[in-house]
């Protein structure tokens, strides 16, 4: 693990997206030599949304996605920890993949109602891209409960929300 985390932060200038993608697919394989999702890995992946320089990098998303992939392998704790790591670094994302692959993660492999309160407590520090990420994972949470009314009302509630002053 610590050669891929050395490798991602090496990763700069032209190519370094391929570079991170090709890192990507080695923590996948790491993952998937272990019969249960290993804390190492869980660790690297919540250092990977706490850290600017993890997250800003191009193709930083393909971690989020080889996360996303296992999340059937995580336990309730671990997914837990993902969730709070989002909470608290999510106002610094500011590469657009990034916040489209964290906010369709979050709307395809979390519960719901964790999930919007989520995004509520995120959505008026969120960069633009950020507020993208957001918009993608709730059109998502529509498009699953068939345009409920109850769910509609809690996507409006956090999209045209105005902060307190």
């Amino acid at each position: 693990m610590e050669e891929i985390r050395k490798s991602l932060y090496a990763a700069e200038g032209k190519g370094a997206r391929k570079r991170v993608m090709a890192l990507a697919d080695d923590y996948d394989r790491l993952t998937l030599s272990h019969e249960t999702f290993p804390e190492k890995c869980l660790n690297f992946i919540i250092e990977i949304l706490s850290t600017d320089a993890f997250f800003n990098k191009p193709g930083a998303d393909f971690f989020i996605i080889k996360i996303s992939s296992d999340m059937n392998r995580l336990s309730a704790i671990q997914k837990q920890a993902l969730l709070d790591a989002i909470r608290s670094n999510y106002s610094r994302y500011a590469v657009m993949e990034f916040c489209w692959t964290v906010g369709d993660m979050l709307a395809r492999h979390f519960d719901r109602t964790s999930v919007i309160r989520v995004f509520k407590s995120v959505f008026d520090q969120a960069t633009a891209e950020g507020k993208e990420g957001i918009a993608l994972g709730l059109d998502i949470f529509a498009r699953h409960s068939k345009r409920d009314p109850g769910v509609m009302r809690q996507i409006q509630r956090i999209l045209y929300s105005r902060p307190a002053h």
